[in-house]
């Protein structure tokens, strides 16, 4: 029994022996032909890592002014052209009923600058001018025979008045002293006889300048007068200078540029969103005074969003811009989002030091920029992102500078405290 038992147990220790090497064998094959594989897709497709970013968007006013109310809060989805805040007036108002007043005054007189003179104005004009000829002319001859004369006779009418005016006062102050009148019937006296005596001395000054003739200055100011009343009744008939409404145009052209600038602040009191975004902060309150200028508030364009990664030198030729990408991100691990290359750096630097170990920061890499696509809004700034390339190896070649125009020439600096 021995024996038999022995003998039948050398051909299964050799059935498992056989076993074992096909089943060593078959582990083999599968590692070599995964190895191979791993190294054909390494060949045709280049890995990356990177955090989505997008360029924050800042809002102010160019004018400034005291925030009347805030229309919308942080984390909210505007579109473009929504109000985010509110500013108040002021006194913009006021400003423009002004301006409005002043540009219809404007306008008003250039149109009587248009229009000329109406012939009621020229003919009182004219008027004016032959009355001023003739006052010159009488100025100039001097005074007739029969006004000199007239102020004669008035003179002496003068004398006699003031004569007896004079006596009676004289008899009345003489009662006053006696206390045979009151102070009153005196007052009225003393009136009356004042008044005589100055019209005495009109009389005697009239007459004297009747016979003296005019003055040199009277002659000249009568003659100037005459000459302006001329100018201005010409002017008239002529109608309006070219200058003038030249002018006047002007005035209005202005009046019309500062309603305008008015408009602009006008539209500069509502803060409006530049574009579809969420509003990432706003840290103001309403009754909040702000500056010109200032910004308020920073927005995201989550349709703007892009990732910046890094390739070895040894894959440059690989990526050209236009060329599409797989794009997953941790919070969606079975969705894959597209990527477009916008730009490939022509200048190759050290690998970001917050990005891999000390060891791999030596190597020689270029950034690659790419546009991501969230139609569906489901990315976010600060995302962490794994970037995956489908290249051809047949395909590579070393891109020249002309392949990223505007880009400086190729250059690699030192590694710090390389080695």
């Amino acid at each position: 029994m021995s024996g038999s038992y022995s003998g039948g147990g050398a051909p299964i220790k050799k059935k498992t022996l056989i076993r074992l090497l096909i089943g060593l064998a078959v582990l083999m094959a599968v590692i070599f032909v995964w190895n191979f594989v791993q190294e054909e897709m390494a060949k045709h497709t280049i890995a990356a890592s990177g955090t989505i970013e997008t360029y924050p968007v800042e809002v102010g006013s160019r004018l400034g002014g005291r925030i009347q109310k805030l229309d919308v809060k942080e984390g909210a989805s505007v579109k473009k052209g929504d109000v985010l805040v509110t500013l108040d007036a002021y006194v913009l108002p006021a400003q423009r009923i002004q301006l409005e007043s002043q540009l219809h005054a404007a306008q008003a007189t250039l149109a009587m600058l248009l229009n000329g003179a109406r012939p009621q104005e020229i003919a009182a004009a004219r008027a004016q001018y032959q009355a001023s000829l003739a006052q010159a002319s009488l100025v100039r001859e001097g005074a007739r025979s029969e006004d000199i004369e007239q102020a004669e006779a008035a003179r002496r009418q003068a004398e006699a008045d003031f004569t007896n005016v004079s006596k009676r006062q004289s008899r009345f102050q003489e009662l006053l002293n006696q206390h045979v009148i009151a102070q009153q019937e005196y007052d009225d006296v003393w009136r009356t006889f004042v008044a005589a005596r100055e019209q005495l001395t009109s009389a005697q000054q009239r007459e004297k300048e009747l016979k003296a003739g005019s003055r040199p200055q009277e002659i000249t100011a009568a003659q100037q007068a005459a000459a302006a009343n001329r100018a201005q009744f010409e002017l008239l008939q002529a109608g309006t200078r070219t200058e003038q409404i030249d002018t006047q145009r002007a005035l209005i052209a202005q009046i019309e540029g500062q309603l305008e600038e008015l408009q602009t602040n006008q539209a500069e009191l509502t803060i409006n969103a530049p574009c579809n975004c969420e509003v990432n902060a706003l840290p103001v309150k309403a009754g909040q005074l702000i500056l010109p200028n200032q910004t308020i508030g920073t927005l995201l364009d989550l349709n703007d969003l892009w990732v910046q990664v890094y390739i070895p030198e040894s894959r440059f030729g690989l990526v050209h811009p236009g060329d599409e990408a797989e794009v997953r991100v941790d919070a969606y691990p079975d969705k894959v989002f597209r990527g477009r290359v916008t730009h490939v750096s022509n200048q190759a630097e050290f690998t970001p030091r917050n990005v891999q170990t000390e060891e791999n920061r030596r190597i020689l890499v270029y950034g690659v920029k790419l546009a991501l696509d969230n139609s569906e809004g489901l990315l976010r700034p600060g995302m962490p992102s794994d970037v995956v390339f489908h290249v051809d190896a047949s395909k590579s070649h070393r891109r020249s500078n002309a392949d990223n125009t505007g880009t400086p020439p190729l250059q690699t600096r030192q590694a710090p405290n390389a080695p």
